[in-house]
């Protein structure tokens, strides 16, 4: 029976090791899907803040010249406003929105 100890510590020496790596690899794997999804989510609200700051844009040029806006009008300019800053939009957002709250609105 003595020789059944170095092989049994041998193998389960061999096991926890593969265990540990494979754990190891988990967690290097998960961490690996979670930055691609982080940087995912970065993206596409890097984007969707370029297209609300376009739409803003399109709101300005489409009501500079004008004296008033229609209220739904507004209603979706207001709303394209909130949701462009929640997603971290820049001061270009908030001048364009002053502009266009100087406005009347008509409704």
């Amino acid at each position: 029976m003595e020789w059944f100890m170095p092989i049994y510590t041998s193998i389960v020496g061999v096991v926890v090791g593969l265990l540990i790596a494979w754990i190891r690899s988990l967690v290097s794997q998960q961490k690996q899907t979670k930055q691609a999804e982080d940087d995912r989510v970065a993206a596409l609200s890097e984007g969707m803040a370029i297209l609300l700051r376009s739409r803003l844009l399109s709101y300005y040029y489409t009501y500079k010249d004008l004296d008033s806006i229609p209220v739904d009008e507004w209603s979706d300019i207001e709303q394209t406003h909130v949701v462009y800053n929640k997603l971290g939009g820049n001061h270009t957002g908030d001048r364009i929105f002053d502009i266009l709250k100087a406005k009347n609105i008509q409704g």
